[in-house]
């Protein structure tokens, strides 16, 4: 199994996923084997489900009706605790490690139909971040966690319709 270090982009029948980074079988067909709620597919890298407090992946989605969320997979349920700043909103994922450098790339969303422009996970001192930067002004987010499989975790960070 290939590791590809790619921005992997899955038109699903009315939805598409955005992923920081992305596996396939052998890449000649360009299918998506990375990280997407409700699929086994696991994150890239060693297992560290329950072995620590560490996001594994994070990814953006297109959703019905004009929606979207981005979601980071953590290895362990994590209570998020969100921030609000001029253009933006913080998401802090208390003591929780970026599991790999890869998954620090911003998720660029700006050709998207939403009011995100792109997102991005950061380390901070003990803590990791999930950064929403907006190309406008919206009132709230709505975050939820929720069990994934095999021991992951998902936190959504759900968006309303942009304008």
């Amino acid at each position: 199994m290939k590791a590809a270090l790619v921005l992997g982009i899955l038109a699903l029948t009315s939805a598409v996923v955005v992923h920081g980074s992305a596996r396939s079988d052998d890449g000649a067909d360009g299918a998506y084997d990375g990280v997407k709620p409700g699929t086994d597919h696991r994150p890239p890298g060693p297992d560290v489900a329950g072995k620590g407090r560490y996001v594994t992946f994070p990814g953006f989605e297109v959703l019905p009706g004009g929606r979207s969320r981005v979601f980071v997979q953590t290895s362990a349920r994590i209570e998020p605790v969100v921030t609000q700043a001029s253009g933006r909103f913080e998401v802090v994922l208390p003591n929780t490690r970026v599991h790999l450098r890869n998954n620090r790339r911003p998720l660029e969303t700006e050709h998207f139909a939403t009011p995100l422009a792109r997102a991005r996970v950061e380390q901070r001192k003990k803590d990791a971040v999930l950064v929403l930067e907006l190309k406008h002004p919206i009132d709230s987010v709505q975050v939820h966690v929720q069990p994934g499989q095999d021991g992951y975790f998902f936190v959504f960070v759900e968006l309303p319709r942009s304008e």
